[in-house]
């Protein structure tokens, strides 16, 4: 049968190089996607297209690469200085642009009724989940960290 060795591990105890190359990859997949869309020249007919038309706020694809490509500049400036609630800020920032790209990519999918087209922006979905993830657990940690650093929790701010 199977054979279930049971110890001290936990979920979520992972070493600290597992989550250094999460974020490294979230980080580079969020500045190819926005390289991609800051040069982006669909077709009228294409997916893309379709997914500008139909994005919230109808501000283009342009628009939201830029927005990747702040969101992974604020995460890299960050992570360089260990300032906790910049990285936060970038992935919420990430998460929000994977939002509205989904939201018109589901848009331009829903258009025919065969839901052909339909797995890229529920993989974008995977995407917003994984940064907020992130940024709910990077501000966590963080708020463990000042705790320790002034005493514990009865220490008065």
């Amino acid at each position: 049968m199977l054979d279930l060795h049971r110890g001290k591990w936990r979920v979520g105890d992972f070493p600290r190089w597992v989550m250094i190359v999460v974020q490294v990859y979230v980080i580079f997949q969020a500045t190819i996607r926005g390289l991609d869309y800051l040069g982006a020249q669909p077709a009228a007919a294409s997916g893309l297209a379709r997914a500008e038309r139909d994005a919230l706020f109808g501000l283009g694809l342009t628009f939201w690469g830029i927005v990747f490509l702040v969101g992974a500049s604020v995460f890299l400036v960050g992570a360089g200085f260990r300032w906790w609630s910049w990285i936060v800020t970038a992935h919420l920032v990430i998460a929000a642009a994977y939002f509205v790209v989904s939201w018109g990519l589901f848009g331009a999918a829903f258009v025919n009724h065969y839901w052909q087209g339909i797995r890229t922006p529920s993989g974008l979905l995977g995407a917003v989940l994984l940064h907020c993830v992130l940024a709910i657990g990077t501000a966590a940690l963080a708020r463990q960290s000042k705790i320790r650093q002034q005493g514990g929790l009865g220490a008065v701010e």
